[in-house]
């Protein structure tokens, strides 16, 4: 089975949970619209005050503040690939680039399969990726158990 990419629209809003080390806390993201840069269509999606730019593939690009690039991953980092397969396996060499400099990045993502989450009443089919359980509808929602977070549709 594989999954296609999900559709992002202007107006959906998701808010998760998330944990790292013994930080936790919630984040909330709302899709604005989808900007087109120098010939190139990206999904803006604000989080606090800053603008994340998704590229339609949905792989992250950059974060702007106030009109200023705060940060930026050069080529933009595929969170998934589409369409996503169990045991699906990439990888991404890239550059980040911030205030603070550059960093250069070599990450491997693994889908490592298919499992039914139970958030909020609801049943959706997942598929894991490392430590992390993604949904691929539209996002709402996310529970953090056992140490892995996952994210579904609020209905």
């Amino acid at each position: 089975m594989s999954l296609p990419a999900p559709e992002w629209r202007p107006r959906d809003t998701w808010v998760y949970d998330w944990t790292s080390g013994d930080r936790i806390g919630t984040k909330t993201l709302e899709v604005l619209e989808t900007r087109t840069v120098n010939n190139v269509p990206y999904h803006v999606v604000r989080l606090d005050d800053v603008d994340h730019y998704y590229t339609t593939a949905l792989h992250w690009a950059a974060a702007i503040r106030e009109g200023r690039v705060e940060a930026r991953m050069v080529p933009a980092q595929p969170w998934f690939m589409w369409p996503l397969t169990a045991s699906q396996r990439w990888e991404h060499r890239g550059t980040f680039e911030d205030r603070n400099g550059t960093s250069r990045f070599n990450d491997r993502f693994t889908a490592v399969g298919m499992e039914t989450v139970d958030v909020e009443a609801m049943r959706n089919m997942t598929l894991a990726f490392r430590d992390v359980i993604v949904d691929l509808q539209d996002v709402s929602r996310a529970a953090t158990s056992g140490g892995r977070s996952c994210i579904a549709p609020a209905r």
